[in-house]
């Protein structure tokens, strides 16, 4: 979303000038030439962060600040609260910093009124803990055994690439490595000279020349970078795709996860524009043990560490 609104966007981080860690820092955005601020997806802020726009609200009478979210969707990876209901105690925490609320009913994003009586009742069903997840998303999408789509939704990253990797094999006949017009999402934050590449910006392949790639129109990089830190956009993660609308055709990947829960669910069927447009893939989910799941957010750890 950020970058979809170039200079008049920016993440929560940079606007408050928060780095990776306490000691490190970014540059500001500068706010000073706007007199409206617009916190979207709120829900996705920590309670540090909720506490920071409470602040900044304080400090800035003369500016108009509004918020947007929904508990319904995806939830902060920070934790809220272990002692209190999530949605409620959230609910409050944003009430503390904007008193005045309104609560929209209808969603704007489907085309047709038969999808959003359909979304409706789906949104019932799917927050019905008494309803398994598997009988509500047969009652109301099709299953397929098939890759048929060019746009996808994943909950793991490592399906994310290897389903891009496959759409390009298999849909599209793709023999070369990359090639001119095709997307790439970063995966990674880093720098080369003075420009800056953040996780989740798209960037467009403008040239391709022997060893170098050539993005959006004037940015070479080696290919070895490239396959470091970009992967294809024909799958993205339910995470980096919350607030963003397709009118094409998706599958969803990875619903069957241990780990997916019905906000996921939730936002991700949400991303369409026409209900008739998403199908859910097929197949069996492998059983992960907890111990195996510790090693593996262990091992994420001690590589973020490392960077």
């Amino acid at each position: 979303l950020a970058s979809n609104y170039g200079g008049s966007g920016c993440t929560i981080n940079r606007f408050f000038s928060i780095g990776m860690t306490e000691e490190s820092k970014m540059a500001r955005f500068d706010d000073a030439p706007y007199d409206t601020v617009v916190f979207d997806e709120i829900f996705f802020s920590s309670v540090r962060k909720l506490a920071r726009i409470k602040k900044y609200c304080a400090e800035h009478p003369e500016k108009l600040i509004i918020a947007t979210g929904d508990t319904n969707q995806l939830e902060c990876i920070d934790c809220i609260t272990n002692q209190h209901d999530y949605d409620e105690y959230y609910n409050k925490c944003v009430d503390l910093i904007f008193p005045d609320s309104m609560y929209f009913k209808e969603n704007k994003r489907l085309k047709s009124k038969r999808d959003k009586d359909t979304l409706r009742q789906f949104k019932r069903d799917i927050f019905d803990e008494t309803i398994p997840v598997e009988t509500t998303i047969k009652k109301y999408f099709k299953l397929t055994k098939d890759l048929k789509t060019k746009y996808n939704v994943a909950y793991k990253n490592a399906t994310c690439e290897r389903i891009s990797q496959r759409v390009r094999s298999e849909l599209l006949q793709k023999q070369e490595e990359y090639a001119v017009g095709e997307v790439l999402v970063c995966r990674s934050y880093f720098k080369i000279k003075k420009h800056v590449f953040n996780v989740n910006y798209e960037y467009i392949i403008t040239a391709v020349e022997g060893t170098t790639l050539v993005l959006n129109g004037d940015l070479v990089l080696p290919l070895e970078t490239v396959r470091k830190n970009f992967i294809h956009n024909y799958c993205r993660t339910c995470h980096s795709f919350q607030g963003s609308s397709l009118d094409q055709k998706l599958t969803i990947f990875d619903w069957r996860f241990k780990r997916v829960n019905r906000k996921w669910l939730y936002t991700s069927i949400t991303r369409a524009t026409m209900l008739k447009n998403v199908l859910f893939y097929d197949y069996e989910e492998t059983e992960e043990t907890d111990e195996a799941a510790r090693q593996y957010f262990k091992r994420k750890v001690d590589r973020y560490k490392q960077q």
